[in-house]
């Protein structure tokens, strides 16, 4: 990739953002982790028998790719600093600032856990019993929220 001749103007940088959404596979494509101007939010396939564990660490995988995926998107977005290059300034002071957080969120019902470090990393945990269960994708949606919100109002003090 090269870097566009130009950067976007303020609006035209607005619009693309509002229109931003990275849908990224879990490395057996079992999850698919969204990211948007809705939110993350994770698709599950039939987590009926899965180990905990196993489909946790598919999770994270699959929600580490969006992240990435819509970090280097937001990159292009700004106007030049694209993924093949180094980051500029503005990028790298902002993964630093992003590095030093980190936070946890449960789902309501106890039945996920995500961690938020940085502007990518993520780890999740999942009760036994989670895969299957029928609330689980809402569940793990609300903990993802609750991560979301509080990664934000950490960023923002």
């Amino acid at each position: 990739m090269t870097a566009p001749s130009s950067r976007p103007s303020a609006m035209e940088f607005l619009a693309g953002l509002r229109a931003l959404t990275v849908r990224a596979p879990s490395p057996d494509a079992s999850v698919h982790a969204v990211l948007g101007p809705g939110g993350t939010s994770v698709e599950l396939g039939d987590t009926a028998g899965r180990d905990p564990g196993g489909l946790a660490r598919q999770i994270a995988a699959a929600l580490t790719r969006a992240q990435r995926e819509y970090r280097d998107a937001l990159c292009v977005l700004m106007g030049g600093e694209v993924p093949d290059a180094p980051p500029g300034p503005l990028v790298a002071g902002l993964e630093d600032a992003l590095g030093a957080i980190t936070v946890e969120a449960a789902s309501p019902g106890g039945l996920a856990r995500v961690r938020r470090h940085g502007a990518i990393g993520v780890s999740v945990e999942l009760a036994p019993g989670a895969p299957g269960h029928p609330a689980l994708p809402a569940e793990l949606d609300a903990a993802l929220r609750a991560a979301d919100r509080a990664f934000a109002a950490r960023f923002a003090s």
